[in-house]
């Protein structure tokens, strides 16, 4: 399994929660609830696994960096500037610079969008390579 791999499951992990978030609010427009107080529970549940996943994105993001740096892999060091971890740090920055329509589609799927970002550079880095691995 590789970096990549890692990081997609444990981003995933964070993700899951996002359907008890939809399913309590839904259940509280049904139900003329108070959506706050209904989807509480599942947004503290979402808060907590961050705490657990943020560090270990942290230690694979610093490993992955750390290696495209020291130059053991095939990815030539530009790519660094499209691993998820440089566009999430700009996210408030971007986000203030933005406004209107615009705004709301790129921040509504930032995450989405700098996962694309990155998996795009990685495979035109990986296919402009001149160095090929026998697999």
């Amino acid at each position: 399994m590789n970096i990549n791999q890692t990081w997609l499951r444990i981003n995933g992990i964070v993700h899951a929660a996002y359907v008890a978030i939809a399913t309590t609010a839904k259940s509280a427009v049904q139900n003329q609830l108070d959506i706050e107080t209904a989807t509480a529970l599942a947004l503290k549940t979402n808060q907590i696994l961050r705490l657990f996943v943020y560090p270990i994105f942290a230690l694979l993001s610093i490993t992955f960096i750390y290696q495209v740096l020291k130059r053991k892999t095939l990815y030539p060091r530009w790519v660094i500037f499209f691993f998820p971890l440089i566009p999430f740090l700009f996210q408030s920055i971007i986000g203030k610079t933005l406004s209107g329509s615009v705004k709301t589609i790129i921040m509504g799927g930032y995450l989405n969008l700098i996962i694309v970002l990155f998996f795009a550079a990685s495979t035109i880095a990986l296919w402009n390579s001149k160095t090929k691995r026998n697999v």
